[in-house]
């Protein structure tokens, strides 16, 4: 409920063409005979020429055409009486260079509810206008309704007014704005409260759509045709329209590697100061230099380096071993057999069924197994729910030992119109893995394939990164020009996301094994050795130690985890860790 009595209406509303069009045949009406005689010639009335103004402008009429008090000392007071003898043109300039409303502007701009300041030149279609009753310049005893909207040549008057001034302005918004008016805004908040007919109201609403549709298309056709014409303004509306995504707006890691200079800000200022810029180069080749020299080391060292660096037939696929856990499903089953035809080398090994009783062994004792028959890894599938639910990496022979989450699979017989596979060697595509972690994820999947694939078979294998979630694919392509190809997916497809990362093989645990000796130590009293003998004996236990340690990870006796998956890791959506 609107308290009484009313003294204005400020009301903004959307611009639409039919509307300005409207506006502008009566401001050459007005033009031509003048402002309407049952105006009052005192009502206060401002031009705007102040861009984004149009609320500031609708306050001032409504205030200074009220009869409100004002405070004589106050910068309004002031204002109205250095605007009693000028023009409309003449107060909008004065308004533009007076000082009495900075203090006041600068306390509402700086205030706690002000998030930021409105820019000047902001583009927007949204508008004030105030509406007030004024005196009849004719008959001083009644009174009319007159618009006052600074954009406007002068007051507009729309008729007689009454002594309920907001049923006579929502009379004239009905039927001077909403007629005219194709804003969905607009609609829902005024319109469509006078109609009863809900039917009506969808139909309206869905005759706008079309609408606004319709001319976004028309300015998309135009687009396209001054671009066919001129391809640079293309390839700068590609360039200057870039979407702001959860991706390109990630937190910054200080382990990215192949990451776009862009998105090193931290590390970027520190790597300037210290690089050296040699002849010829780039300031960005320095920093990228920089950020590859620290991690050379390390990828030149790391478990898969081998691989790398083998001077074998590169045609030849590495030995893979995929087996499953102990109880397993036929949905689990089918999915290890599409692993045999994805990777080249692998073969299938199906795990006994037996009960629990049976002495089954272990991911770590298979891989030791696996190692010593000149396997290069192992992928165990886990089902739960009688789906493939979970997948455990292994590189053979030392390790690391990668887990992921298993979800979204779909085999071969499952994707509609798919392709046949043939027995060439695929090629590998590797997308979006930019952090350390990522790279030793991504090096781990390219173990699993001969380094140099059979172009001839034109089968690709794709596994994208996206939001630490790995996508895999299957395709086979075509060339239809020298710029275009063809994809026809051959399967299957599934979706990774990673939760483990171990130094090593799995742990072999035997909980059955007997208890070490209980060893005594010598009282001091009994023996007292020299410092020679005492620090042999020190050296040796430190030796002894280490080489246990060294076993222990060899053969698996014990986990060592580089990175585990935690919910408390996601601080935020912008997060991730590939």
């Amino acid at each position: 409920m609107v308290t009484k009595p009313v003294k204005a209406v400020l009301m903004i509303f959307p611009i639409s063409p039919q509307m300005e069009q409207s506006r502008r045949v009566d401001d050459e009406k007005m033009r031509k005979d003048g402002v309407s005689p049952n105006v009052d010639k005192y009502i206060f009335f401002i031009e705007q020429k102040i861009g984004n103004a149009c609320g500031t402008i609708g306050l001032l009429h409504a205030l200074l055409n009220s009869d409100v008090t004002i405070n004589p000392l106050s910068s309004l007071a002031q204002f109205q009486e250095k605007c009693m003898d000028l023009s409309p043109s003449d107060r909008a300039d004065l308004l533009a260079k007076t000082t009495l409303f900075a203090q006041a502007h600068s306390a509402a701009a700086t205030s706690t509810e002000s998030s930021s300041t409105v820019p000047t030149n902001l583009d927007t279609d949204l508008h004030f206008t105030c509406f007030v009753p004024s005196i009849d310049g004719v008959n001083r005893n009644a009174k009319r309704l007159v618009e006052l909207d600074g954009r406007r040549v002068g007051p507009v008057d729309h008729g007689a007014a009454t002594d309920d001034i907001l049923k006579d302005v929502s009379t004239i918004v009905k039927e001077k704005y909403l007629k005219l008016s194709t804003s969905m805004q607009f609609f829902t908040m005024t319109r469509n409260k006078q109609m009863a007919n809900r039917e009506k109201r969808i139909e309206l609403v869905e005759r706008v759509k079309r609408q606004k549709a319709a001319e976004k298309f028309k300015e998309r056709l135009a687009r396209k045709r001054k671009e066919v014409k001129d391809p640079e303004m293309k390839k700068k509306r590609i360039e200057e329209n870039v979407p702001i995504t959860i991706d390109n707006m990630r937190e910054h890691d200080p382990t990215m590697l192949t990451a776009p200079t862009d998105m090193h800000p931290n590390h970027r200022a520190s790597s300037s100061k210290t690089a050296v810029k040699s002849e010829g180069a780039t300031e960005t080749d320095v920093k990228q230099e920089t950020i590859d020299s620290e991690n050379m080391h390390d990828i030149a060292n790391d478990p898969f380096a081998a691989y790398f660096h083998q001077t074998g037939d590169p045609t030849l696929p590495p030995k893979v071993l995929i087996t499953t856990s102990p109880r397993f499903t036929t949905a689990t089953r089918e999915f290890c057999e599409e692993l045999v035809g994805v990777f080249p080398g692998a073969k299938y090994v199906q795990r006994s069924k037996r009960g629990s009783n049976h002495k089954c062994p272990s991911i770590g004792k298979l891989a030791t197994w696996a190692g010593e028959r000149g396997y290069g890894a192992l992928v165990v599938v886990n089902d739960d729910q009688k789906e493939p639910n979970a997948i455990t990496m292994v590189h053979l022979p030392e390790g690391p030992t990668a887990c992921f989450k298993l979800t979204s699979v779909q085999l071969t017989k499952r994707i509609f119109g798919h392709a046949r596979a043939s027995p060439h060697n695929p090629e590998l595509i590797l997308n979006g893995f930019v952090t350390r972690l990522g790279h030793a994820v991504g090096r781990m999947f390219q173990t699993l394939f001969p380094p140099m694939p059979e172009f001839e078979g034109r089968q690709v294998v794709t596994l994208h990164n996206q939001r630490d979630f790995l996508f895999f694919r299957r395709h086979r392509y075509v060339f239809h020009s020298t710029e275009k190809a063809g994809l026809q997916e051959i399967g299957p497809r599934f979706t990774l996301k990673l939760r483990s990362m171990r130094q090593g093989l799995p742990a072999v645990n035997k909980l059955g094994a007997p208890m070490r000796e209980l060893e005594i130590a010598k009282d001091e009293d009994d023996e007292d050795p020299s410092a020679e003998t005492r620090a042999a004996e020190a050296l040796a236990q430190e030796q002894e130690q280490e080489q246990s340690l060294k076993k222990a990870k060899k053969d698996g006796k014990r986990d060592e985890f580089a990175w585990v998956w935690k919910p408390e890791l996601e601080v935020n959506k912008r997060t991730f860790f590939l």
